[in-house]
């Protein structure tokens, strides 16, 4: 919402800093054309100074908004007045045209009226209305108590009390959409997760594993560092679910998963790889480090007492473990995941209940 609103401010400021050197050069324009000698010189120099005043506000913008990257914009209310003494000064020093310039105080209440959107509407009409005054007294006295005087005045308020109510419409309905996108975004991010976790064991699934692994590929390339892998397989799941039932199954591959998070680390990722296969990615670590991971969560399990309608059941695993590093021109990620798995099948042939590791190193392409 922050966002939006400074957006907002920035590119008023700017139209608004624009529409004071327009009037400046309309001021000089007129000046020329439309003044007497008699008036011409306190014009000219009024000019000068408000010239001069806008180059300092010009300059700061710049300075702030481009080369210091101030993105808060809040607009000054002293300024805004100094502005509106400025006008009325020239509206007085242009008596000879003072009736088709004077329109120049409904764009200033228009104006001040949208920047200060969360001012009373009644804020710049009453300051506008006191200046109006003050000249009209300056001028001809008894114009104060003519129908134009009273109408002008009117005209202000009503103005400004209409410009006041459009605008806190639109910071209404600004404010509704911004929290209807941000529910979206919300929304979307949960959507993701979901359709990136696996529903039984929380953890990512199978699409998610690829994913992240290419990510890890490539993180890996750019530091130049190895990573590991892992793939574990519940020995003889298939005897637990004809035992006891695939609800009990479905308890023990949740509490299995609940046992992975637990060991290993923040940055580490944990797949569900297959129906009892999981899947353990280890960014930047050396193969010792994720054997040690590997076989504080393989001893877990064994000496885990897995409880489920009071069903007491022994669990083991077992998984292969093998390291990578990028390479150009050598093997892709299914290759890597291929030779994964092979050493998981070798720690099956070998008896269940252990890890297989290779110490070689496999060398990764990064595509």
């Amino acid at each position: 919402m922050l966002d939006i609103k400074n957006s907002r401010m920035k590119i008023l400021e700017e139209l608004y800093l624009g529409i004071q050197l327009i009037i400046l050069l309309f001021g000089i324009l007129t000046s020329h054309i439309f003044t007497t000698s008699d008036s011409y010189f306190h014009i000219k120099a009024f000019l000068l100074i408000y010239g001069l005043y806008l180059l300092v506000l010009l300059i700061y913008f710049i300075r702030k908004t481009y080369f210091q990257n101030v993105y808060t914009f809040h607009p000054n209310l002293y300024l805004s007045f100094i502005d509106g003494i400025f006008l009325t000064i020239f509206l007085y020093l242009s008596n000879d045209i003072f009736h088709p310039v004077f329109h120049l105080f409904y764009i200033y209440i228009t104006l001040q009226t949208i920047r200060f959107d969360h001012k009373s509407s009644s804020l710049f009409s009453s300051f506008i209305t006191i200046c109006y005054t003050i000249v009209t007294i300056m001028r001809h006295p008894k114009d104060i108590i003519s129908l134009e005087f009273i109408m002008n005045v009117f005209s202000f308020y009503l103005l400004s009390y209409i410009l006041s109510s459009v605008m806190k419409e639109i910071y209404r309905l600004e404010t509704q959409i911004y929290f209807m996108l941000e529910e979206i975004k919300k929304k979307n991010a949960v959507l993701k997760e979901i359709s990136s976790k696996d529903y039984l064991t929380n953890m990512y699934n199978h699409k998610s594993f690829y994913k992240y692994l290419k990510d890890v590929i490539e993180a890996s390339e750019k530091k130049n560092t190895p990573f590991c892998l892992t793939i574990m397989d519940i020995d003889n799941f298939k005897k637990v679910n004809d035992t006891y039932g695939h609800l009990v199954g479905d308890a023990i591959l949740k509490e299995i998963s609940s046992i992975i998070h637990d060991h290993i680390r923040k940055t580490d990722i944990g797949a569900r790889y297959g129906g009892e296969e999981f899947a353990i990615i280890f960014p930047n670590a050396s193969i010792e480090e994720a054997k040690k991971i590997c076989e504080r969560i393989r001893k877990a399990i064994e000496n885990h007492t897995f409880d489920v309608n009071n069903q007491k059941i022994k669990i083991t695993i077992s998984g292969g473990i093998g390291s990578a590093i990028i390479k150009p021109s050598s093997s892709n990620q299914h290759n890597f995941v291929a030779f994964v798995d092979n050493l998981l099948y070798e720690a099956k042939r070998l008896g269940k209940n252990q890890l297989q590791c290779s110490k070689e190193i496999i060398y990764l392409d990064s595509y």
